[in-house]
């Protein structure tokens, strides 16, 4: 009966991080950020500074 639960409920949240996700090369996180924190799939949250972080592909970090 878990398994039964845990699927749906796993794709249901992949769907809303995609969907809420921030826009590659937009801020997505540091001090105090209030936005959007979660990243779409393939891409990921640099850290600038403490303050800012700038969201970009893993395809820019090779």
């Amino acid at each position: 009966m878990q398994f039964s639960i845990a699927f749906p409920l796993a794709a249901l949240t992949l769907l809303i991080s995609t969907i809420t996700a921030q826009a590659p090369g937009s801020q997505c996180g540091g001090i105090g950020w209030p936005g959007i924190m979660f990243c779409n799939p393939g891409s990921v949250c640099s850290k600038i500074n403490d303050c800012e972080g700038l969201h970009g592909s893993l395809a820019d970090q090779m």
